[in-house]
């Protein structure tokens, strides 16, 4: 009977926390199609668009690139135009801004359907903490009282006002919950997660070394040529 009721508690914890999901991702949705894209948006869009497109780097690149790229994905199956003859992509240094006006506003694209699509992955993402915090939450305080984080988070005018744009905060957010969660994890099983860590510091090494040898292989004609007829030190490179 205890091992029943203890089941039936998790279970109605579990449809609980559905409920408060289900709820923070309709006030979320709501709010992106209503708001209109912010500043952040048009530097973050365009850059996101131009790595998973033209897979290129050069807009935004003083941001992490996880959560743009992800927002875009969805956003392929538009097919918008992407003014790759833009000064703003082919002159300016960095010009995200002056390029999100020219992606969304000045290329014939719909530029309510790119930038709600966008926000599709930052709402699930956004979600996702959700439902990590209480998973973090339980660990600490049982069922029922990890219900009260994930609604205060789920339900926070902060995170519904902030969760449906397409930022690096909810990503950030993500991040740090999600580190929190394997430490603690860690903390209780020390010898289980080492031994995960060992075997993929080992095939990080490995990559590495393969990555070395097939480098030094590759080397350009002329440095190759440097290197036979000089000796190593003539052609620079290790210098």
């Amino acid at each position: 009977m205890p091992r029943f009721t203890a089941n039936v508690t998790s279970k109605l914890a579990i449809w609980t926390l559905a409920l408060i999901c289900i709820a923070s991702f309709s006030l979320m949705l709501s709010a992106s199609r209503t708001d209109s894209a912010i500043d952040d948006e048009l530097a973050h869009i365009p850059a996101g668009y131009g790595y998973v497109h033209e897979l290129d780097y050069r807009l935004n690149p003083e941001h992490p690139p996880l959560v743009k790229a992800l927002a875009m994905l969805p956003v392929l199956f538009l097919n918008p135009t992407f003014p790759t003859t833009s000064t703003a992509w082919t002159a300016e240094l960095n010009g995200q801004w002056d390029m999100g006006t020219a992606f969304l506003y000045e290329s014939g694209n719909d530029a309510n359907a790119i930038i709600q699509t966008a926000r599709i992955f930052p709402i699930l993402i956004t979600i996702l903490t959700l439902i990590l915090l209480y998973f973090l939450a339980r660990k600490l305080m049982g069922n029922w009282w990890a219900l009260l984080p994930a609604a205060l988070f789920g339900l926070s005018p902060t995170v519904l006002a902030h969760g449906h744009y397409v930022t690096t905060d909810v990503g950030a957010a993500f991040g740090i919950t999600l580190a929190t969660y394997f430490f603690l994890t860690f903390m209780e099983a020390p010898e289980f997660i080492l031994e995960i860590g060992q075997q993929v510091l080992q095939a990080i090494f490995e990559r590495e070394m393969r990555s070395l040898e097939e480098g030094y292989w590759s080397l350009p004609t002329r440095e190759s040529q440097l290197v036979a007829e000089n000796g190593c030190k003539t052609c620079g490179l290790c210098l």
